[in-house]
């Protein structure tokens, strides 16, 4: 279920980074002299972007990988690594697409921010996986066995921060 929920809040945030690549490229601060386009040319994109994304994420093998980072950093590295991956198939999907020319800035804030937004998003995850475990009642655990083995079972399950326990 958190896999859906990863995958499906990476996907939003990859559309949402585009839409904001758009606006401050276009917004009235950075120049346009071939003039503003409809945004409805770039919106045209984001199903497009997030099948890439996602195939590359996939082919890539972040989604296996996803969960078991040792630290967040970790994790930040193996996102930039898919985003990069990533831009390279959308900016080569990009030259390919006859449609239109989308504006070189544009990719490259949507190339900037993209990766921002995945990690802050993947940041929240955590932060909101946490509370929850923090929150929830402690589980019980029955822990059968004598000696060295048992004190052992009983040390580990104390020592265990990341789920609520008790021991009676």
């Amino acid at each position: 279920m958190m896999q859906v929920v990863r995958i499906t809040l990476d996907l939003i945030l990859v559309s949402f980074a585009w839409v904001a690549a758009y606006y401050i490229r276009f917004s009235g601060v950075i120049p346009a002299p071939k003039g503003i386009p409809e945004p409805t040319q770039y919106w045209k994109l984001i199903p497009f972007t997030c099948a890439i994304w996602l195939m590359v994420f996939a082919a890539s093998g972040f989604y296996a990988r996803t969960g078991r980072h040792r630290t967040p950093f970790l994790e930040a590295l193996d996102i930039l690594q898919a985003c990069l991956f990533a831009t390279l198939a959308f900016t080569a999907f990009l030259f390919i697409y006859p449609e239109y020319r989308y504006s070189r800035l544009t990719t490259g804030l949507f190339a900037a921010l993209h990766p921002a937004f995945v990690i802050t998003g993947r940041s929240v995850i955590r932060k909101l996986m946490r509370r929850r475990r923090r929150l929830s009642p402690p589980r019980r655990h029955i822990i059968i066995g004598s000696g060295e083995s048992f004190n052992h079972a009983l040390q580990v399950a104390q020592t265990q921060t990341h789920v609520r326990s008790e021991v009676a």
